[in-house]
């Protein structure tokens, strides 16, 4: 599961950066008065924590020479 972990790994930090960034531009607001990207920034930042293990176990269980089990 190498292979797939680190693709999909990458995939959701990248996406959770790009939604944390475009959720950040429309507006935290403040705890008493949330804006229109608070959720969103703060469901991101715990998408990206949460991918961060999955990405790391890939990379981690990756040995050079070792022969890859197909993705699909």
């Amino acid at each position: 599961m190498g292979k797939a972990d680190r693709i999909s790994g990458v995939f959701w930090l990248v996406f959770s950066l790009i939604m944390a960034f475009e959720s950040y531009r429309e507006g935290l607001g403040t705890l008493r008065q949330p804006g229109p990207g608070f959720l969103y920034f703060w469901t991101s930042i715990v998408l990206a924590l949460m991918s961060l293990p999955v990405l790391i176990r890939g990379w981690a269980g990756w040995k050079r020479g070792q022969a890859e089990a197909p993705l699909f």
